[in-house]
């Protein structure tokens, strides 16, 4: 058995003799057989940038590709991320198709206005846009216990999907501060009759 890039499988690439050669009638003739295209291992095309893969596989002969995108913090836009097959499996280059999975680099989200946010506010909006939003501290404010007063970053900003924004909340107004008198105060005994009680 041998490869061949051009006899399909099953099929007889030579004999031994060649054919023309004469031989004695019940003599042993070997066949080498054909098994098809010598498959090669895959190439690795993790790491290298789209255009870059694109020259290999047109080079290579790949039968088809196709690329897939998707956020990715780890990769800078337009650096593969995943390939199919693996690389270093073992294809046969023109009856491969190839998938190629391609960063679109990070995917940033501008921060919302947090501010009188209550606890069941900043639940949702973590749940809808991504990011964790992180309470650091509580001060006294005028707005009600458990509003947001301040936010790091500020709304309007730029933010990686998945990032933290810091938020201190309201515990609520100052309580006043207590101040003591004391002085002396002298009622004068003027019952009606001698000896009652008097209501002051």
């Amino acid at each position: 058995e041998r490869n061949s890039e051009e006899v399909e499988a099953g099929k007889v690439i030579e004999t031994d003799p060649i054919a023309g050669r004469e031989r004695e009638k019940g003599s042993e003739i070997d066949l080498i057989v054909s098994i098809g295209k010598a498959p090669i291992a895959m190439t690795n095309f993790v790491g290298i940038q789209r255009d870059q893969a694109i020259a290999l596989i047109e080079e290579a002969g790949f039968r088809d590709y196709e690329f897939i995108e998707e956020h990715s913090s780890d990769h800078v836009a337009g650096e593969i991320i995943e390939q199919t097959p693996e690389a270093g499996e073992e294809v046969l280059f023109n009856e491969t198709d190839v998938i190629l999975k391609v960063s679109k680099g990070k995917e940033v989200v501008t921060v919302r206005n947090l501010l009188t946010f209550n606890e069941a506010n900043r639940k949702e909006y973590e749940l809808s846009s991504g990011f964790k939003v992180n309470v650091t501290g509580e001060e006294h404010s005028d707005k009600p216990v458990g509003e947001v007063i301040r936010q790091t970053p500020k709304a309007g900003t730029s933010l990686e999907k998945g990032g933290t924004i810091n938020v201190v909340v309201s515990k609520g107004p100052q309580a006043k501060k207590e101040k003591s008198y004391k002085d002396t105060i002298e009622i004068p005994y003027e019952p009606a009759e001698e000896g009652m009680e008097q209501t002051v």
